[in-house]
């Protein structure tokens, strides 16, 4: 399995014998399962809330995957934790209404930790309990972490905090005691920007909105520190995957360029350690963890047409066939199976687009491969066609996010559109802009280069049709602006996110000029 690191002899006896205890055929209690505990915990991305967000088709993928989840059951042994997203109500922590600060910069990370820390270990407190029958000892606590955004770097944290308190000794790993596999880590798009996020280094290239030593956070709306501005304070230092996690599966956005949304790697410096596989998905953030409403910008006008479904299915197959004990989606009732539906349209323009973008090697070279196909479709959806298709299904949108209840989104439609186009033609700006870089001589970087690539490429208009349109409507119908959609910081469609690697920083040599369509100045 990919991801899945070289296990000892006594990993993989205990790895089988816990695979074992998932058969059905298995009656709970019998001597080779019994106290064979399972902890799944679930950690929500920013400004998701599944309470909230579920009753309105807009809960991430974390919180789908939840949903598959058996309800704790102390005589099978199978408990779930779900974790609100942060700058979201979780009274269990005193948080009771959304806060700005929870979204900007991460306030709550820290509480969030202990309280997941502290059912976590209620449970296995539990399972002690019940070891001191001498015939019930725990025979193995099996802990499966899934995150998405904020909520993937706490699950990373999470997974640190565990495993210092955690013992290695004859070929397998120890907690409190007792034998424990740390075995299956499934993330969408970490993103820390706890503290300062390194969005806030587009201000070292912006003196007229310096002041001082502090910088005006749009996130926040409150003076910060102006150094350190790379988003790993506190509990995010360090994200590193811990050596004892058996397997960490970690999906990427492609297209995600907000300054604000640095991508947290599980590479580590220039490699990737045994243990984690990381896959690069087309879409921007939650294209790829979830949360976009149907109709959202046009887009996806049913659930099932999300782009998103496509990387939460690919999830729930990798985290089931990894052992963590989801149900089966034919077990589950509608309501539940249906939210892991992929339509024909999304299934075959995903294949027809990855087909046609073949992105490969490391991230930077993947995200080129995916954001020159991306330059090339915006270039002509905004400039040729002033974005009429999407233009035709407004009317069709604002009906779809009245009907699941997304009111507060209808008013956003027109407007979010509009920077959609405006962004675009900026795109194709910067496409004439780094050619002429280049014509002139001009050292280009990476990103630069791509866009020079894309102002060349005439494959739209002089290429196949049915190629073309595919193409164009995998961006028109499937994929989001979330510059449009954010407008808090400098964020531009032609511009990169940053990129950290372990304690390794790729920085993109971006257009840290202010003006811009989405510019909220």
């Amino acid at each position: 399995m990919a991801g899945l690191r070289p296990l000892s002899l006594e990993e993989r006896r205990q790895r089988a014998a816990a695979m074992a205890c998932l058969d059905p055929s298995k009656k709970p209690g019998t001597p080779d399962c019994s106290q064979t505990v399972w902890i799944s915990v679930f950690f929500d991305g920013t400004g998701n809330n599944r309470f909230n967000d579920t009753p309105k088709l807009k809960h991430s993928n974390v919180a789908r995957l939840f949903l598959t989840h058996p309800e704790s059951d102390d005589e099978l042994g199978k408990y779930a934790i779900y974790v609100p997203g942060l700058g979201t109500p979780y009274p269990e922590i005193g948080e009771h209404g959304y806060s700005t600060m929870g979204l900007g910069v991460a306030s709550g990370g820290d509480a969030r930790l202990a309280r997941a820390r502290a059912d976590f270990d209620k449970l296995v407190a539990k399972a002690k309990a019940r070891a001191k029958n001498p015939s019930q000892p725990i025979r193995m606590i099996n802990l499966a972490l899934f995150g998405f955004s904020r909520g993937a770097a706490l699950a990373r944290a999470f997974a640190i905090q565990v495993a210092k308190d955690c013992r290695q000794g004859a070929g397998g790993w120890t907690y409190q005691g007792h034998p424990i596999r740390l075995y299956f880590m499934g993330l969408f798009d970490t993103v820390a920007s706890a503290g300062v996020p390194a969005g806030a280094k587009t201000y070292d290239h912006s003196p007229l909105v310096r002041i001082g030593t502090y910088v005006i956070s749009p996130l926040a709306g409150i003076g910060l520190s102006f150094t350190n501005k790379d988003g790993h304070y506190e509990w995010a230092k360090d994200l590193r995957i811990p050596a004892m996690v058996e397997q960490c599966v970690h999906y990427v956005a492609a297209h995600e360029v907000r300054d604000s949304f640095p991508l947290d790697s599980v590479r580590d410096g220039k490699h990737y350690p045994a243990n984690v596989h990381e896959v690069v998905y087309p879409g921007v953030h939650s294209d790829v963890g979830g949360g976009y409403a149907p109709g959202e910008q046009t887009r996806a006008l049913k659930d099932e047409d999300k782009l998103s479904q496509v990387p939460l299915l690919h999830m729930y197959r990798a985290a089931r066939t990894a052992g963590v004990p989801l149900s089966a989606l034919e077990t589950l009732g509608p309501g539940i199976k249906g939210t892991f539906a992929v339509s024909s349209r999304t299934a075959a323009l995903f294949d027809s687009y990855m087909s046609r973008a073949q992105a490969s090697g490391p991230i930077e070279k993947a995200t080129s491969d995916h954001l020159y196909q991306m330059y090339i479709a915006r270039s002509y959806l905004s400039k040729l066609t002033n974005d009429e298709k999407a233009q035709a299904r407004v009317t069709a949108s604002e009906q779809v996010l009245a009907e699941t209840h997304n009111n507060d989104l209808v008013p956003n439609v027109r407007k979010e559109l509009a920077i959609v186009t405006a962004d675009g033609n900026a795109v194709n700006e910067a496409t004439a802009a780094a050619e002429t870089r280049r014509l002139n001589g001009g050292k280009l970087s990476l990103r630069e280069e791509t866009l020079a690539r894309a102002y060349e490429d005439v494959t739209l208009i002089v290429g196949p049709a049915g190629q073309r349109d595919q193409l164009l409507e995998f961006f028109d119908y499937l994929v989001h602006d979330s510059v449009a959609g954010f407008a808090k910081d400098f964020s531009k469609l032609q511009n990169w996110r940053m990129m950290y690697f372990g304690q390794v920083a790729y920085e993109p040599a971006n257009d840290w000029s202010l003006s811009g369509p989405a510019s909220p100045l």
